[in-house]
């Protein structure tokens, strides 16, 4: 009985690793994307008339706009890999649930091992 129970938490334990590190660096990238939307958003209402300034705002919305496009891909593997959503929670709250209980099992870990 423990060898099935071990065999089905470590997959699961892997899986909120790989949350966990990835969500963080995708929160990351968006806020730094929707800083940067907003600045060429002010840019473009201050009436920026200049066609080579209009054309390097475009280029980078576009940018901005791909770079969102592949952050939300990522965050939707992330969320995929959760395979059973806990009834009550959207795929988010559980992949969160997951990863803070991986942490805090590591944590516990790493305080008997430091014993």
């Amino acid at each position: 009985m423990k060898d099935a129970k071990k065999m089905i938490e470590q997959p699961l334990h892997l899986i909120e690793i790989i949350l966990l590190k990835h969500q963080e660096a995708i929160l990351e990238v968006v806020k730094e994307q929707a800083a940067e939307l907003a600045a060429c958003k002010a840019t473009i209402l201050a009436g920026a008339t200049d066609t080579h300034e209009v054309a390097d705002l475009r280029k980078d919305n576009e940018r901005l706009y791909a770079e969102l496009a592949a952050c939300r891909k990522e965050y939707e593997e992330l969320l995929y890999a959760v395979g059973n959503k806990w009834p009550n929670e959207s795929r988010h709250q559980t992949a969160l649930r997951y990863i803070r209980a991986a942490e805090a099992s590591a944590n516990a870990m790493a305080c008997k091992a430091s014993k």
